[in-house]
Formats: C-alpha cells, sequence, structure tokens
C-alpha cells in the first residue's frame, strides 16, 4: 500500500513571482533574520494599487454613466423610429 504525503506543497514562490509580475512596483527588498536581503512584495502598495482601481471603476460606473449609454442606445438602435419633420 502506497502512503499519502501528508503536507501541502508550498506555493509561496508561485504567488510570489505571480505577483511580482503583475505589480513590479510592489516588490521590495528586505533583510530576514539571519540578515541576508531578500526580495518581498510590499502589502501597502497593493492595497494603494488596489483603491485606485476601484475608485477609477467606480467614477467611470455610476448611475449616471449607465443611464446615458442606455438613452443613446435607445436612440440609435435599429429598432428606433424617428419622425421625420
Amino acid at each position: 500500500m502506497n502512503k499519502l504525503p501528508l503536507h501541502t506543497t508550498d506555493l509561496t514562490e508561485s504567488n510570489y513571482k505571480a505577483l511580482a509580475s503583475l505589480f513590479p512596483n510592489a516588490v521590495t527588498e528586505t533583510i530576514n533574520e539571519n540578515d541576508e536581503v531578500v526580495r518581498a512584495i510590499d502589502a501597502d502598495v497593493l492595497k494603494q494599487l488596489q483603491e485606485t482601481y476601484l475608485n477609477r471603476v467606480k467614477m467611470i460606473y455610476n448611475d449616471a454613466t449607465l443611464v446615458n449609454f442606455e438613452q443613446i442606445f435607445k436612440t440609435y438602435s435599429p429598432e428606433t423610429k424617428r419622425k421625420v419633420l
């Protein structure tokens, strides 16, 4: 009978590489307990980037913008019949 491994795989390195490729501005260098310089992800920078993105999305997609899109679509849709004077 084969024994199953009782530990999970370490996904830290792959998660770090993914975050570093998506957000290169968030990569920093720190010193660990052994006085070695290691690269790390700055959580504060990630939070700031997230807030900036969410604020942009809120500005673009507010209720007034959606109403304007609906009105423009109704005006120029092929189903709209226009009265000619």
